[in-house]
């Protein structure tokens, strides 16, 4: 992972008023990272919109809003107070959904016990009238009636997962309209856990690809058209371990490319009190609008079925949209910007329609996506493709004259601390210098360094040429930081 921190110049602004008063609210008063903040409210608001809206990026693509988030941060960086801001409602909606389950559980088991002992009549019925020689076929087709008669199963509503692996993941979320989340501020749980299991399923479910399941013991299932939120925020040490681990499977299968990344700065030691009466108003605003579009989701899961809201852009946004597409497109090539993370460049435009969507239907816009939107999440995406290269892009190759001149001030140092000597012929570092320097032309260049930097000069003593050491540098605190 790769230095010059990019968390400084998180585009909050670039947020709807309702979402960037909410972060910077909660930054305010947990004093976690703002890149951190923002992650948890982007997993709250995916994973209460992904239901009920996709987005239409052009007339032949619909796709999921579902957001992958990843965030590093290490213990004390205050995951859980950001987690818990902004996820309440949607635990406390689920906490009412499982006592409305457990209410209806009761009147189901009656009628699945008076179902069943319906049949049993009409069964022993068919077999009375069979072994009489009597006709069946009015009694076939009772029980045909009867079966489509069969009292359903109250949905059981769980929507955060942590531990679990993808198998039962998806079991759940057939049985659960279709929708779900991973989520976890301690990652380990996830990344060490069975969730890891299968990461080319998570990377279908982003797509909102059908997926089936067949298990020896249990009747196998189709989820068609899912929706799954990842949000996992863990440890430097768990995630580099998670990384080293299955960084190939996580690159190749395309997992990392469609995560949000963010590595951002600790705020440790910077988290002062100033006032003890704090205000809520802006992530209370937050709460009940996740809270309405919870509602809307059970009307429409309970009711219409799977097709939700389809939002599109307009005109304007769609032209917009496309030239960001075909910009990302261009910086994939050879020598681009984007060459060396291609895998996450191709899904940058994806993501950022997603966002726009997101904007769009939490701040309770009208119409089509509007340009200006798009402008926002353009401006989101943004952050996230730089945060992905500074940690995911090699490092550029050290200039040959930068490295030699490295190689270089070793040997200088140890050479003068061997002869007692800040002066000496050049030729002697020719001949009996580092081997890769043993060469005119590199020697010449890596000196040229060393005397840009004030560490060497050369000076000419009748025909010879002489080394001169910087005493300063090399009898002082330079360099390395150690003395001679």
């Amino acid at each position: 992972m790769n230095g010059n921190n990019n968390d400084h110049n998180y585009p909050v602004y670039a947020f709807p008023d309702v979402l960037r008063d909410t972060i910077l609210e909660l930054q305010r008063n947990i004093q976690a990272p703002i890149p951190l903040v923002a992650n948890c409210v982007l997993n709250a608001v995916s994973l209460a919109c992904q239901r009920l809206i996709s987005v239409r990026r052009l007339d032949h693509l619909v796709a999921p809003v579902s957001l992958y988030t990843f965030t590093v941060a290490d213990s004390g960086e205050r995951k859980s107070a950001g987690d818990d801001a902004v996820l309440e409602p949607i635990r406390s909606y689920q906490e009412c959904q499982d006592k409305d389950v457990a209410e209806k559980n009761s009147t189901y088991l009656a009628k699945i016990l008076a179902w069943n002992a319906k049949q049993e009549v009409l069964l022993a019925s068919i077999k009375k009238a069979y072994k009489a020689g009597h006709t069946t076929e009015d009694l076939e087709k009772q029980l045909a009636e009867h079966g489509c008669q069969k009292p359903a199963k109250p949905k059981k509503t769980k929507l955060i997962f942590d531990n679990v692996s993808p198998s039962e993941l998806v079991r759940s979320m057939y049985d659960n309209f279709g929708h779900a989340a991973l989520i976890s501020n301690e990652g380990a749980s996830i990344l060490n856990g069975k969730a890891s299991d299968d990461l080319a399923l998570l990377c279908a479910m982003w797509s909102g690809s059908d997926i089936h399941v067949d298990r020896r013991n249990q009747k196998s299932i189709s989820l068609r058209n899912p929706r799954l939120t990842i949000g996992v925020m863990g440890q430097f040490q768990v995630v580099y371990d998670f990384v080293r681990r299955k960084h190939n499977a996580a690159r190749n299968t395309g997992l990392f490319s469609r995560c949000l990344m963010a590595f951002p700065l600790s705020t440790q030691g910077t988290r002062f009190i100033h006032q003890s009466n704090l205000s809520w108003s802006s992530t209370e605003k937050f709460k009940r609008r996740i809270e309405e579009i919870l509602e809307q989701t059970e009307t429409h899961c309970r009711s219409e079925g799977e097709s939700g809201l389809v939002l599109q852009f307009t005109p304007e946004a769609r032209a917009r949209w496309i030239q960001a597409y075909n910009n990302i497109e261009f910086e994939l090539t050879p020598g681009g910007f984007l060459f060396d993370i291609r895998d996450f460049g191709s899904k940058a435009a994806d993501n950022m329609a997603r966002i726009a969507a997101l904007f769009h239907f939490f701040s309770k816009q009208e119409g089509d996506i509007s340009v200006e939107t798009v402008e926002r999440a353009s401006e989101v995406m943004k952050w996230y493709t730089y945060e992905f290269k500074r940690l995911f892009a090699a490092p550029p190759p050290i200039p040959q004259n930068q490295a030699d001149a490295a190689l270089l001030e070793a040997w200088l140092r140890s050479f003068s601390h061997t002869h007692k000597t800040l002066a000496f012929p050049k030729n002697v570092a020719l001949q009996s210098g580092p081997n890769p320097l043993r060469n005119k032309s590199r020697l010449n260049a890596a000196l040229q360094v060393l005397i840009w930097r004030c560490v060497a000069q050369l000076q000419k003593q009748g025909k010879t040429l002489f080394i001169v050491l910087n005493p300063h540098y090399f009898l002082g605190q330079g360099g390395n930081g150690q003395t001679l």
